[in-house]
């Protein structure tokens, strides 16, 4: 079963970026956050949404079949 929430530690490995910097576009709003105790848990799908409005260029799937 596909996971509807990463941990902030699965987020970061997810994408490469650090949890101190997760933490700091959670801090700004950037990054929509659901807290559940002491845990806080993104969204997956919110998260690939913000990583895609991020990308400079949009990729060809056709393209990625060549490499």
């Amino acid at each position: 079963m596909d996971k509807k929430y990463l941990s902030i530690k699965e987020a970061a490995e997810f994408s490469g970026l650090s949890k101190w910097y997760l933490y700091k576009l959670s801090a700004s709003g950037e990054l929509p956050i659901l807290k559940a105790g002491s845990r806080s848990l993104v969204p997956k799908k919110d998260f690939v949404e913000y990583l895609e409005s991020k990308r400079r260029t949009k990729i060809n799937k056709e393209d990625i079949n060549e490499y």
